[in-house]
């Protein structure tokens, strides 16, 4: 079953900006539609109650005859306002008395004598809405009473159908402009989306073509947006697994010839010794040896790998001076050298003492290794506000400048150092666990005289010190 094609980032965001920016512009457009029909429906009963007030004025001051009756002058009254007053051009005046019209105002736009019987019979001021030839019209009734009863009556229309066609014009040709805006809005957002997302697509076209084999393709950052930061993340990950792909296949190049050594060496003896019990018996504690040494090859290789876990330390506080006296105890144990102790500091850190102990004994056994028998090794400990410092020793050969950065690796040995059988995992051991505390470890040297490590180890609160520094002396 074929996965359904999907539509394009680029056409979805498009398509949702093109909906929102039509929703919000046909809104406005029945807003606008029912404020110009609001507007103009308050102009035209404005126009209405003006002409009934200029008639009930001429009421008030037309005087009454002698003898004249009530309806002779609402004639009077109704006949000479049709004769002075003109209406407007979409205006018409009709007068009428008993239900019947007597007099309508020249050229009307249309006629609405035939809808007396729905407004003839008023006796107070009121609006209608009637459909008649000449299109939608709004009348006004104005009754002239004598008590409570009719004597006359004014009905004065405007005919809608000009107004109504006006505000049609001016709704058609806002949609024509807002249509015309859709669409320049339309081929903007399909520029902008398409500006927008081309970084995206070279970051998933440079992530296909990335492989374990090539991990050189880079992508240029421009500006300083979310896409620039996403493309700089993008960039500095690829940094990151070209550094612990090259790491790996270094490891593993050297981890096979380290393994491949004594892997060699045994099947050397047993091949020599084939099935001769007494050979089999001289060769076994050299197979037994190599497997060990393989295992401790192993050990130290997953523990590498396991630095690289946020599980790999257990912080806790530290007392200094139990961890340096607990570390003197197991170093005196490694025989036929001087252990001395040149600073010993007294307080309380945050670190992991069992792995800072298994730093420095790695160093405490390498710096044993390069020292002469009876030579003097030392180690020490500082603490401040800001940096908690260790330290070791030695008085052997020392290491050559050009091999002071890379004896660090995994495997690498000096190449002034003397042949000592060890796998060349300790320093790197000792420098994953100093960084996993976010430190760091360097070494000083001078071939012929003894080199120094030192472990540097930031403080993350300040420590807790009881007592100055204690200097122990030579033993």
């Amino acid at each position: 079953m074929t996965e359904p094609r999907r539509l394009s980032a680029r056409i979805r965001i498009v398509a949702l900006t093109m909906l929102v920016v039509a929703s919000a512009l046909a809104a406005t457009l029945l807003l606008l539609w029912r404020v110009l029909n609001a507007e103009e429906a308050r102009s035209v009963d404005r126009a209405l109650e003006q002409e009934a007030l200029e008639l009930n004025e001429s009421v008030r001051t037309t005087e009454l005859l002698d003898g004249e009756a009530a309806i002779a002058f609402a004639r009077r009254v109704l006949v000479d306002y049709l004769e002075t007053n003109v209406p407007t051009r979409n205006e018409s005046l009709l007068a009428v008395q008993d239900g019947v019209p007597f007099l309508q105002s020249s050229d009307p736009p249309g006629d609405v004598s035939s809808f007396v019987e729905t407004f003839g019979g008023v006796t107070e001021p009121a609006f209608f809405d009637l459909d008649t030839d000449a299109g939608p019209a709004r009348l006004l009734a104005q009754p002239i009473v004598e008590g409570d009863r009719q004597v006359g009556l004014l009905a004065i229309t405007e005919f809608t159908a000009e107004r109504t066609g006006q505000i049609e014009l001016t709704i058609r040709n806002t949609l024509l402009v807002t249509a015309a805006a859709l669409l320049v809005a339309l081929a903007l957002a399909w520029v902008v989306a398409g500006r927008i997302l081309r970084p995206i697509g070279l970051l998933a076209e440079t992530a296909r073509e990335i492989t374990e084999h090539d991990l050189t393709r880079r992508l240029p950052v421009q500006g300083a947006d979310e896409i620039a930061s996403l493309i700089s993340s993008f960039n500095a990950m690829v940094d990151r697994l070209d550094t612990a792909l090259a790491s790996q296949r270094e490891f593993l190049d050297d981890a096979g010839h380290e393994l491949r050594t004594p892997i060699t060496i045994m099947r050397g003896h047993l091949e020599l010794a084939g099935d001769d019990p007494a050979r089999l018996a001289e060769c076994r504690p050299v197979v037994v040896g190599e497997l060990d040494r393989m295992a401790r090859i192993v050990d130290d290789m997953l523990l590498l790998a396991r630095a690289e876990q946020v599980d790999f330390l257990r912080v806790h506080p530290v007392d200094v001076d139990e961890l340096l006296v607990a570390l003197m105890d197991k170093v005196n144990a490694i025989s036929g050298h001087r252990w001395v102790v040149d600073e010993h500091p007294v307080g309380v850190v945050d670190d992991d003492a069992d792995r800072l102990t298994q730093a420095m004994l790695n160093l405490a056994v390498n710096a044993a290794r390069h020292t002469d028998d009876g030579g003097e090794i030392g180690i020490g400990a500082r603490l401040t506000d800001a940096e908690f410092t260790l330290w070791v020793r030695d008085t052997g050969e020392g290491i050559a400048e050009a091999d002071q950065e890379r004896i660090f690796r995994r495997f690498a040995r000096s190449t002034t150092q003397r042949p000592n059988g060890s796998a060349g995992l300790g320093l790197a051991i000792s420098q994953a666990i100093v960084e996993a505390h976010g430190g760091s470890i360097a070494v000083t040297s001078t071939p012929g005289h003894g080199a120094t490590f030192t472990l540097h180890l930031p403080v993350t609160a300040p420590p807790t010190i009881t007592e100055g520094v204690v200097r122990w002396p030579a033993s």
